[in-house]
């Protein structure tokens, strides 16, 4: 879930603790006000990630501006 101030185009990039990108999901416009992109907890290749700790790198730009947000993720089963 995230907030933008004005409309953008958002991606988002899992990574291992390790640094390894794991997936990548890909641009798409979204509006003003609160979102959120739903994730199956699968990498590029459709194989379920074992429990732990992820790194996000959420990246949000329109024409005139281009921001990034690094966080962490956990998947529990």
């Amino acid at each position: 879930t995230f907030e933008l101030s004005s409309i953008a185009n958002v991606e988002i990039l899992i990574y291992t603790i390790g640094g390894k990108k794991i997936k990548h999901i890909k641009s798409k416009s979204y509006p003003q006000g609160f979102n959120s992109i739903g994730w199956n907890g699968k990498n590029e290749f459709g194989r379920t990630l074992a429990n732990g700790v992820y790194i996000y790198k959420i990246i949000a730009k329109n024409t005139s501006n281009k921001i990034s947000h690094i966080g962490r993720c956990a998947i529990f089963k």
